[in-house]
């Protein structure tokens, strides 16, 4: 059996009750001493190229007969010693051939090392060669 003309059945209400608590004091924290300054540290200098202890990278012979020129921005680490340990290409001259060229030279090269503290250190020595035509 069907009813009909049946209300419709209550909608349901649903409510929230938040309760606040009463606001609490706020706490300030209490200034802290300042630390003082460290001691005076040795001064620091970076990795130096040092143009004395290096061959200029020889210009390609293909580059050359084909007109390549660009610049070759590398990324140097040095070592303690001086020795390079690693050449990366930090910005092509566009030329594979000059850029190679660049890292074989630069590898063979001394620098003189960063100095941190007092000490020896390995670092990163940024160089830019510019290969050009006469």
């Amino acid at each position: 059996m069907r009813l009909q003309n049946a209300p419709p059945p209550p909608a349901e209400t649903i409510s929230t009750v938040t309760q606040q608590k009463p606001t609490e004091p706020v706490q300030i924290a209490k200034p802290q001493p300042v630390a003082p300054p460290a001691p005076a540290a040795l001064p620091s200098m970076s990795a130096k190229f040092d143009r004395a202890n290096c061959k200029i990278p020889d210009y390609p012979p293909e580059s050359q007969a084909r007109d390549e020129t660009g610049t070759t921005q590398l990324e140097v680490l040095v070592d303690v010693d001086g020795r390079p340990l690693e050449i990366k290409i930090a910005k092509t001259s566009g030329f594979r051939r000059l850029d190679d060229a660049a890292k074989k030279a630069f590898m063979k090269c001394r620098f003189t090392p960063a100095v941190v503290n007092g000490q020896p250190s390995q670092s990163l020595q940024g160089i830019i060669y510019e290969w050009t035509l006469e």
